[in-house]
């Protein structure tokens, strides 16, 4: 696995993790939105159509967060796949190749810790 894709990945999972924490909100918020069509000339059906989109996306998105396992097979997949491919440790492919020193991802690590893999030196 390259570092780009590596890259693009755990903050792709890290981005995914942090927002059920913000969903309510945000799926409120388009709620309103939808339901504000309506006083601005939109139509029934479109808002009922769009309501019941949001709906399933959300549904979707707290189903996801429920199935653990299956988040953690996949970040497994993919450290495994980071491990396989450097030469040295994960830890040492972390700190220093994606992000150049700088900070993992905080979701990311957490789901690796989950995972099994040891995060206590990830910078």
């Amino acid at each position: 696995m390259d570092t780009t894709l590596y890259k693009t990945l755990a903050e792709a999972y890290n981005d995914i993790r942090a927002e059920p924490f913000t969903a309510d909100t945000s799926a409120k918020n388009a709620r309103n939105d939808i339901v504000d069509l309506t006083s601005s000339g939109g139509g029934t059906q479109i808002e009922v159509d769009l309501l019941n989109t949001l709906n399933k996306a959300f549904l979707q998105v707290r189903e996801f967060f429920q199935d653990e396992p299956r988040i953690l097979d996949a970040v497994r997949a993919i450290n495994n796949s980071a491990e396989g491919a450097y030469s040295g440790t994960l830890t040492e492919f972390v700190n220093s190749v994606p992000w150049n020193g700088g900070s993992v991802p905080f979701y990311w690590e957490s789901l690796s810790a989950d995972a099994g893999f040891d995060t206590d030196d990830w910078i």
